[in-house]
C-alpha cells in the first residue's frame, strides 16, 4: 500500500485548524481504550509500577491539550503507558481562571497508580533565544562564567527579565586549541512563572519546562526512535513562521526561525486564483475615457476559502470537488500557486544545511523530519525531496521498538502521530539529563554542593562507624579474654579448700556481728529522717499534713544497748510501731476521697510503711476552700 494512503480523511486535528471545531480527534487514549481490546502487556510491563519514575509530557496548544505518559521497566527500557488529546472547552484558553481546574481534571487520570510522577511541559519559543557557542576548555567551576560572558558578548539581555542557562555538549578542537561546545539560551522569567503557577494551582507541580526543540532533543537522545541517523534536521512549519532545528548525535546545535509559514501559502493561493481570473496585467482595469474611472474585479476566493482549500490538500491530497468544479483547478494547480512560498522555505532549509556542513567539517544531515500539520502534505514533501539532497519524511514518534508501545494503540493518521512528538519528548526529558528551565545551572551547582557535602558527611560517618566498630571488636576481644581468665580463676577457687582453726572462725563471727550491730544502729538513728523523706516524696501537692505522731522509743532503747546485748522487748512489740497522720485534702470535692485513697495506697506500697487505716474523715472549709480532714494510722516496717 502506498504510504500516502495512510492519511485519514476524517482527521480531526486538521479540522480543528481549518474550522475551529472543538470535537475530539479520533485517537485511542488511555481513558477511552477498551480494556478488552488492549494488547497484553509483557512481564516487564506488568512489573512497571515497581520500576523507575514515570514521565508525563503535557503539551498545551491553542485549542487542545496533548498528554503522553512514559514509564520505565526494571531493565531501564522506556514504555509508552498512555496518551490523550483533550480539546479545550468553548472559550477556554491557557490564561482562563478555569484552566487549572480543567488541567487537574485531565491529568488526574494519568497520575493514578503511577508512583513518582515527573510532569514536564512546553514553554513558548517566541521569546527564547538559543546559541551554539565554543568556549575555552576550563575547569568545571569556571565554565558557567565563560558561557555567560560569551553569550552576552554576542547579544545583550536583561538579567531581571530573562533566565540564562546552558548545556555543556562536548569537547572539540578549533585551530589546534581545545574548546568546549555549549548550547546556551535565555528564556523570559514571566513565561516560566506563569506556567509554574498554572500547574501549581492545578495541584500538579512541574518537574521541568522546555521548548519544542529541546523536547525533540530528548526524543532523539533517549534512543526512542529507531534508525533516526547521526545528524538530523527537524523542520516545523507553523502558521506565520517556521523553525529549522539541527541535531548532531542527539544534541541540539542550531535552531533558527524563518518568517514563512502556512499563512504565506494560503495568501499565495488566494492571490493565485485572483491572477487566474484577471489574467496578467494587474487587478484594476482602466476605461478609455478617463483614467479616474476604475473597475475593481472581485476576488474569486477570500482568505477563509483559500484556507479551506489549503487544508483540504493537506488532509485528503486534493481540493473539494465543488471548489474544483467551480474554479476549474486541480490539486497540482493549487500547489503551483503556493510553490513560490514553498520554494522560499526550501531555500532557507538548504542554506541552513550548507551552514551546518561548513561548520562541522563537511558533515551532512542524514534525514529531514517535517513536523506540524504540513507533515501530512505529501506533495510538498515530494517537492522538498526533489530540491534537497536529503530524505524528507514525516516525523513519526511511534516508529519505535514495538515492545515500548504494548500498552497503547497509536493513532492511525500520520499528522495525529506526528503531533504527539513534543509531548513524548517531554515525557522522556527527565531521563536524558538535558536542559530544564526550572532547574538551571545555578540550581545544579547548588544541588552538586549539597551532594558533595552529603558525601563528605557520609564518608565521615562511615569512618566513625568503622572506628567504633574497631573499638567494639577490640573491647569484645578483651571481654572474652577476661571472661576466660575469670572462668579459670573460678575453677581454681572451686578446688581450693583452706584449713581453718576454731579461733579464726570465732574472730570472723565477732567481726560479722559487730558489722551487723553498727548497721542496725545507723538504721535506727536515721529512721526518723528516712520516714520524713519518704512522706515528703509520696505526699502530693493537694494534700497538706498537719501533724505526725509516732513512737521511736524502741529505736532509742535499741540505740542505748551495748553491742551484743539482746533487746528485752519482745518482737511483737517491735512490729507494733505506728504512725498517726492528720491532714487536709484540697481540690474538687468529688475527687477528694479518691485522692486520699490513692495517697494511702502509695504509702502502703512504700518499703517504710505497712497497711494504712483511716481513723476518721470530715469535710471542712479551710481558708475559704473545701477540704477533707482525715486522720490515718500506718504501720512502720
Amino acid at each position: 500500500m502506498d504510504r500516502y494512503d495512510e492519511i485519514s480523511s476524517t482527521e480531526k486535528l486538521l479540522d480543528l485548524i481549518r474550522h475551529g471545531d472543538s470535537g475530539e480527534p479520533e485517537i485511542q487514549s488511555e481513558s477511552t481504550a477498551d480494556p478488552g481490546d488492549a494488547p497484553k502487556r509483557s512481564f516487564m510491563g506488568r512489573l512497571l509500577p515497581f520500576g523507575r519514575s514515570v514521565g508525563l509530557g503535557v503539551d498545551i496548544g491553542y485549542t487542545e491539550l496533548k498528554v503522553a505518559k512514559i514509564g520505565y521497566t526494571l531493565d531501564r527500557k522506556p514504555q509508552l503507558l498512555g496518551l490523550d488529546i483533550v480539546p479545550f472547552e468553548e472559550g477556554l484558553t491557557r490564561d482562563s481562571p478555569e484552566f487549572p481546574r480543567f488541567l487537574r481534571a485531565h491529568l488526574k487520570r494519568f497520575s493514578m497508580n503511577a508512583g513518582k510522577m515527573n510532569i514536564w511541559s512546553i514553554i513558548s519559543g517566541a521569546k527564547v533565544e538559543m546559541r551554539h557557542l565554543r568556549i575555552p576548555k576550563l575547569p568545571p567551576s569556571q565554565i558557567p562564567n565563560a558561557a555567560y560572558w560569551t553569550y552576552k558578548k554576542e547579544g545583550e539581555f536583561d538579567e531581571d527579565e530573562f533566565l540564562f542557562d546552558f548545556e555543556l555538549l562536548k569537547e572539540t578542537t578549533e585551530e589546534g586549541i581545545k574548546k568546549n561546545e555549549v548550547f546556551a539560551y535565555i528564556a523570559p522569567f514571566r513565561e516560566i512563572e506563569s506556567l509554574k503557577t498554572i500547574f501549581s494551582r492545578a495541584g500538579t507541580p512541574l518537574s521541568g519546562l522546555l521548548t519544542v526543540p529541546f523536547a525533540m532533543q530528548a526524543l532523539f537522545r533517549s534512543g526512542w526512535l529507531t534508525d533516526s541517523g547521526r545528524n538530523i534536521c527537524s523542520v516545523y512549519i507553523g502558521r506565520n513562521w517556521s523553525r529549522i532545528d539541527l541535531f548532531s548525535e542527539g544534541n541540539l546545535i542550531l535552531s533558527r526561525g524563518v518568517k514563512a509559514g502556512m499563512n504565506s501559502m494560503i495568501e499565495a493561493i488566494e492571490e493565485g486564483f485572483y491572477e487566474r481570473q484577471i489574467g496578467p496585467g494587474g487587478g484594476i482595469q482602466m476605461t478609455g475615457e478617463s483614467l479616474a474611472e476604475t473597475v475593481v474585479v472581485d476576488r474569486p476566493v477570500d482568505m477563509g476559502e483559500a484556507r479551506k482549500i489549503f487544508f483540504g490538500l493537506i488532509e485528503d491530497g486534493d481540493i473539494p470537488r465543488e471548489w474544483a468544479n467551480r474554479l476549474g483547478v486541480d490539486a497540482e494547480d493549487v500547489f503551483q500557486m503556493c510553490l513560490q512560498a514553498a520554494e522560499r522555505l526550501t531555500r532557507q532549509i538548504e542554506r541552513t544545511l550548507e551552514h551546518f556542513s561548513q561548520e562541522h567539517g563537511g558533515e551532512r544531515a542524514d534525514r529531514i523530519y517535517l513536523t506540524g500539520p504540513m507533515g501530512a502534505y505529501h506533495r510538498l514533501m515530494d517537492y522538498m525531496n526533489e530540491q534537497l539532497a536529503v530524505p524528507v519524511v514525516t516525523m513519526d514518534p511511534f516508529d519505535a521498538d514495538p515492545r515500548a508501545m504494548e500498552s497503547v494503540f497509536p493513532p492511525d493518521s500520520s499528522s495525529s502521530r506526528e503531533s504527539f512528538a513534543p509531548a513524548m519528548g517531554l515525557a522522556l526529558a527527565g531521563e536524558t539529563r538535558g536542559p530544564n528551565f526550572i532547574n538551571t545551572y545555578k540550581d545544579r551547582q547548588e544541588t552538586s554542593s549539597v551532594r558533595r557535602i552529603n558525601r563528605i558527611v557520609a564518608m565521615v560517618s562511615i569512618a566513625i562507624i568503622l572506628a567504633l566498630g574497631g573499638v567494639h571488636l577490640w573491647q569484645s576481644t578483651r571481654i572474652s579474654r577476661e571472661k576466660a581468665n575469670t572462668a579459670r580463676l573460678r575453677t581454681n577457687l572451686s578446688v581450693y579448700a583452706p584449713r581453718l582453726k576454731q579461733g579464726d572462725l570465732l574472730t570472723m563471727l565477732a567481726r560479722v556481728k559487730k558489722t551487723r550491730t553498727n548497721a542496725v544502729e545507723l538504721g535506727l538513728r536515721y529512721r526518723p529522717v528516712a520516714l520524713m523523706s519518704e512522706l515528703s516524696e509520696l505526699t502530693p501537692p493537694q494534700i497538706r499534713l498537719l501533724s505526725l505522731k509516732t513512737d521511736f522509743s524502741e529505736s532509742a532503747d535499741a540505740a542505748g544497748q551495748k553491742p551484743g546485748q539482746a533487746s528485752k522487748r519482745p518482737a511483737a512489740v517491735k512490729s507494733a510501731s505506728t504512725l498517726e497522720l492528720q491532714g487536709f485534702v484540697f481540690g474538687d470535692k468529688l475527687n477528694m476521697e479518691t485522692a486520699l485513697t490513692g495517697y494511702l495506697i502509695s504509702l502502703e506500697g512504700s518499703p517504710v510503711f505497712g497497711r494504712p487505716s483511716i481513723a476518721n474523715k470530715t469535710f471542712e472549709t479551710v481558708e475559704g476552700r473545701d477540704a477533707l480532714r482525715f486522720s490515718a494510722k500506718l504501720e512502720l516496717l
